[in-house]
């Protein structure tokens, strides 16, 4: 067995152990930054409504617990298409088509439910 052969089974190997430690790290973060921001929008509402307080003043709380809400769906988006970047890297073009059909779906099904919702 030639030492050549095995080098790019190595750096693939690498690259793959990155990718997945970066994509463990991206969907992590976006539950965490998710969750803190719809805490905070709740606590915020809840601060400013009181006990007599008047629901329509709370919008800023119902913005900041939808962002975390976006953000929650954002992640996953976000990482089908760090995915398809790093199979493009790696000239997978297989699973970059695949990436691309995800993401295309994913990003089809928000648009048709925004238009419908």
């Amino acid at each position: 067995m030639n030492l050549s052969e095995t080098k790019p089974a190595i750096a693939s190997d690498a690259l793959v152990h990155r990718t997945e430690l970066l994509l463990s790290k991206l969907l992590a973060v976006g539950v965490v930054v998710s969750i803190v921001l719809i805490v905070v929008g709740v606590v915020w509402h809840l601060i400013v409504i009181g006990p007599n307080g008047d629901p329509r003043t709370t919008t800023i709380g119902r913005q900041i617990c939808l962002s975390g809400l976006i953000v929650l769906v954002g992640t996953p988006i976000f990482r089908v298409l760090v995915s398809g970047v790093a199979f493009a890297v790696a000239r997978d073009w297989v699973y970059v088509i695949f990436s691309a059909i995800v993401l295309a779906v994913l990003l089809g099904s928000i648009l048709l439910g925004q238009a419908h919702g």
